[in-house]
């Protein structure tokens, strides 16, 4: 049975080493009033190098983890939670809009390729392609890109173990760790 085509970004899954599991804190960063761009569960960002702003992340940049959600006051003072933050929304004069964000640098995420991934692609390294989001799901669709074997954003760990099932071809669901990270420097070595 073929892959499904559903790119749905970058989600949490676990932390780097044995025992893994539980529970994955989220850490609070700010959006700028009107950011004009949208941020998707599961978009990569970055630092806007304004305070603790963050932004959509770039293909082959260095980022600082996985946006999951935000937080504001809109322009009416109605509090508002949402897994996406939409381009050019005002906030209350004096509020600051929150983003939540899976930043630790041994999270592992998953997301699906863009093409077609093997088993030797494993341990490769290879930069996440973006994708324009679904409004109405407020998912990602930011993928992983082609691999290689040099420097890149990311490093491919294994297949994805996911309920629907999963294998190595066009589409594979794969588990990967960022390198290019902004809280440890670019090229750390799993």
């Amino acid at each position: 049975m073929a892959n499904q085509d559903a790119a749905f970004g970058a989600r949490p899954v676990r932390y780097l080493g044995p025992g893994g599991s539980g529970s994955i804190p989220m850490v609070t960063y700010t959006i700028a009033d009107a950011y004009a761009t949208d941020l998707y569960q599961g978009d990569p960002v970055k630092s806007t190098g304004t305070g603790t702003n963050v932004q959509i992340g770039t293909a082959g940049g260095t980022i600082l983890g996985i946006f999951w959600g935000c937080e504001y006051v809109d322009s009416t003072g109605a509090h508002k939670f949402s897994k996406r933050w939409t381009a050019s929304t005002s906030v209350l004069s004096g509020t600051t809009p929150r983003a939540y964000v899976y930043d630790d640098p041994n999270i592992i995420f998953r997301a699906q390729a863009s093409g077609s991934v093997v088993e030797a692609d494993v341990r490769l390294h290879a930069d996440l392609a973006s994708g324009t989001g679904d409004a109405s799901t407020q998912y990602s669709a930011w993928e992983i890109g082609a691999s290689s074997g040099s420097e890149a954003q990311i490093v491919l760990l294994n297949l994805s173990t996911i309920p629907q099932g999963n294998a190595y071809g066009a589409n594979a669901v794969m588990d990967f760790k960022i390198l290019e990270h902004e809280l440890i420097g670019a090229g750390t070595e799993v």
